[in-house]
């Protein structure tokens, strides 16, 4: 290509550039008054979202820290964009109540949810095998045995440490 033909595709670009944000506000702005108002937050970039930071958080052991600094800044309820998927992000007691005890949500999980907690959890399966597995997470968590357990881990952690 010469000069003259890459000056006319970089003219292209910048009308393109310009004009399709226009046309794009221009075919919603009918639909934000319909819309219901969204809550604090941010999307971030398209599909990549708070994926990247939040999994370089992760990465080193701060997701904790993370998670805090979000709620700090956009509230216990606010929206995100998690592995491409808009998230709503919830936090707290309410929060949890209404999460766990809500037939509507319970039944269908977001895919980043599924994502990050699996899709065959105890609140997804429902009648004699939910039953099945609360029994056998509520004997797994009684005192006594958490005792062991943690009894347990206790042990084989030093003598690891001990090993070294």
């Amino acid at each position: 290509m010469d000069a003259t033909a890459w000056t006319m595709l970089a003219a292209v670009v910048a009308v393109l550039a310009a004009v399709v944000p226009v046309l794009f506000s221009a075919v919603g702005a009918g639909d934000k008054a319909k819309r219901k108002p969204l809550p604090p937050g941010s999307f971030g970039l398209p599909i990549v979202g708070q994926t990247l930071s939040y999994m370089r958080a992760l990465r080193i052991n701060t997701g904790e820290e993370w998670l805090r600094r979000w709620v700090a800044t956009y509230g216990p309820v606010s929206r995100m964009s998690l592995f491409g998927r808009r998230t709503a992000f919830l936090v707290g007691p309410s929060a949890n109540k209404f999460f766990f005890s809500n037939a509507a949500v319970a039944t269908n999980l977001p895919q980043s949810m599924a994502r990050m907690v699996g899709r065959r959890t105890i609140r997804e399966v429902a009648g004699e095998e939910h039953h099945r597995i609360r029994a056998i997470m509520v004997q797994f968590l009684r005192p006594d045995a958490v005792r062991r357990h943690v009894a347990s881990m206790d042990g084989e952690v030093r003598r690891h440490l001990n090993a070294e």
